[in-house]
């Protein structure tokens, strides 16, 4: 009876503490600054980006709510939540930016998976891992919700479902 009770609070404890660790409204990625001279986002897919020009493009992004979400190809929970990012980006055209951000991942995996999973939206490469740190992501997959004036309005750490999605998407819209 005993062991069954610690085993219990054990579950219950891991379970808790899954969920904090997976979803933020706060924290070290939202204060993280977008700064610099407005960037252009580039035309190309898997265009290589570092720290500084990742905060130029959000700068040149202003006006404009955006979901940023940084992957990698080999990243299970990535994976799973790429089909649910990929329809909301189709449902939402012109209404919200989905930026998706390679990182540490080899641009030909990058390559690969985005054809796998149909993703057009704009996708840039951070081959360094400049943008995690940048954001003090947590772990893969990291998602972000920015609103029209620049500032994080909610985050997400690990995997996201359609209705988690929809929580960080009427932040910003």
């Amino acid at each position: 009876m005993i062991r069954t009770q610690r085993r219990w609070r054990f579950a219950a404890a891991v379970v808790a503490s899954t969920l904090m660790v997976g979803c933020s409204n706060g924290g070290a990625v939202d204060a993280f600054a977008i700064k610099g001279a407005p960037m252009k986002l580039p035309n190309s897919q898997l265009a290589p980006v570092d720290a500084k020009a990742f905060q130029r493009i959000l700068v040149g992004l202003r006006g404009k709510p955006v979901l940023v979400n940084i992957w990698a190809s080999w990243c299970v929970p990535c994976r799973a939540e790429a089909p649910i990012l990929r329809r909301a980006s189709a449902d939402l055209d012109g209404k919200v930016v989905f930026l998706g951000v390679a990182a540490k991942d080899d641009v030909s995996a990058s390559r690969a998976f985005l054809d796998e999973f149909s993703i057009t939206y704009p996708n840039l490469s951070d081959p360094a891992g400049e943008v995690p740190s940048l954001v003090a992501m947590r772990g893969y997959p990291t998602t972000i919700a920015i609103d029209r004036d620049g500032k994080v309005r909610g985050s997400s750490f690990g995997g996201l479902t359609e209705n988690r999605l929809a929580a960080l998407l009427s932040e910003i819209e």
